[in-house]
């Protein structure tokens, strides 16, 4: 039996909707391929690469992560002592300076003001040649969410909202080697179906933005009606298919109903709103 040893517990910078609540699933489907030292495992939706990540480590002969996002470009923002000190600055601001808990809910009172010291912390980024979409993730949950109500103009929602509690960094991480060794695109997944070859030694991880989530939050939509035809065309071609997605998302019923054969593992989810399970649909 091959060695699979998935060292990566999160990606350097964090990023909603990640799958490191998935490790052990991820762990018991790569044990049960064959072997992955000659398949291929591409990752139409990469988000953060942490799925590439593993696959390489997992020793996957080519692996080829489809940052879309431009994940890989906010974490050279943090390269620099300068991003740190910024980022420690706004949790202090947020949280210690007003004497609450890191994951507490901020008082109704001082909603108003911290939503305008955020908007203001923006523009002090743009003005300073920084990315203040780097900036959505220091911001935790509760402060972003109540955020939400305040501003129709989708642009100050998508630099308020984060899908998963931040944490600082506090030391430079391996930010550096992430996802080194694979092949990066940064396309439309329907490209990738028409450059990679997708035969019975490929593995194809589709964890797709879920159609519930707001659309201002990624880069580009996919409906359901998308990911449906994405996982037939990958099972046409014989394709091991690793699928992520949960029951609010309508995935789930996706997946139920036009697959029905298909394995589903479940896995608790690190940060969520209402169901704390997510799911992976594979067929090996």
């Amino acid at each position: 039996m091959m060695l699979v040893n998935l060292v990566s517990l999160r990606p350097p910078v964090p990023f909603g909707g990640g799958k490191k609540g998935a490790r052990s699933v991820v762990t018991e489907a790569f044990y049960d391929l064959d072997d992955v030292y000659d398949m291929n495992f591409i990752d139409f939706f990469g988000g953060s690469g942490l799925l590439s990540q593993w696959a390489l480590e997992a020793g996957f002969r080519e692996v080829v992560y489809n940052d879309f996002d431009d994940y890989l470009g906010r974490i050279r923002y943090f390269n620099s002592p300068r991003h740190i000190e910024y980022i420690n600055w706004l949790r202090w601001y947020f949280y210690e300076a007003n004497g609450l808990e890191p994951t507490s809910r901020v008082p109704d009172e001082l909603a108003e003001p911290v939503r305008r010291r955020v908007l203001e912390e923006f523009a002090k980024c743009e003005e300073d040649g920084l990315d203040p979409s780097v900036y959505e993730y220091p911001i935790l949950r509760p402060v972003a969410h109540q955020m939400r109500p305040y501003d129709s103009d989708p642009r100050q929602n998508r630099n308020c909202i984060v899908y998963t509690a931040a944490r600082v960094a506090k030391s430079k991480p391996e930010k550096d080697n992430w996802c080194a060794g694979a092949k990066v695109e940064s396309t439309d997944y329907r490209e990738l179906l028409r450059k990679y070859p997708i035969t019975e030694n490929t593995v194809c991880s589709i964890d797709p933005p879920y159609p519930d989530t707001e659309s201002f939050a990624y880069t580009g939509a996919v409906t359901l009606n998308d990911i449906g035809s994405l996982v037939e065309e990958c099972l046409d071609k014989k394709a091991k298919v690793m699928v992520y997605g949960n029951k609010g998302s309508g995935i789930y019923n996706l997946m139920m109903t036009k697959f029905p054969t298909l394995k589903v593992c479940e896995f608790r989810l690190a940060t969520f709103n209402k169901d704390p399970f997510d799911y992976l649909y594979r067929n090996f």
